[in-house]
C-alpha cells in the first residue's frame, strides 16, 4: 500500500513539474490530460482504500490521505462524505427498511 500511496502521489508531482517546465504548447496539453488523469486516480484509489481502512493502519492518517487527496481533486471531502453517507449508507443492511421499497 505504501508503494501505491507514493507512486500515486509522485505521479501527480511529475506531471506537475513537467507542465511547468513544457517546451511547446502540445507538451503542455499532454502533460495537463496526465496530470488530470494522475489526480483522478489518486482520488478515486484513495476514496476506495480510506473508505476501507486499509490505506495505513491508523485512523487518523487514513483521514488525512483521504482528505488530502480528494481535495487536490476539487471536491471538498467532508462535504462529499457527509452527503455520500446520508444519502447511500444510511439504511445499510436494515431489512425492514429494504422492503419497503
Amino acid at each position: 500500500m505504501h508503494c501505491k500511496i507514493a507512486l500515486y502521489f509522485s505521479l501527480g508531482v511529475l506531471f506537475y513539474v513537467l507542465l511547468l517546465n513544457a517546451g511547446s504548447l502540445t507538451t503542455f496539453y499532454i502533460f495537463y490530460l496526465l496530470l488530470g488523469l494522475s489526480v483522478l486516480l489518486t482520488a478515486l484509489i484513495f476514496r476506495t482504500m480510506r473508505r476501507n481502512g486499509v490505506a495505513v493502519k491508523s485512523k487518523y492518517w487514513n483521514k488525512i490521505l483521504f482528505q488530502l487527496s480528494f481535495n487536490l481533486q476539487g471536491n471538498n471531502a467532508y462535504v462529499w462524505g457527509k452527503n455520500h453517507n446520508e444519502s447511500h449508507h444510511l439504511y445499510t443492511n436494515i431489512e425492514a427498511v429494504i422492503l419497503m421499497y
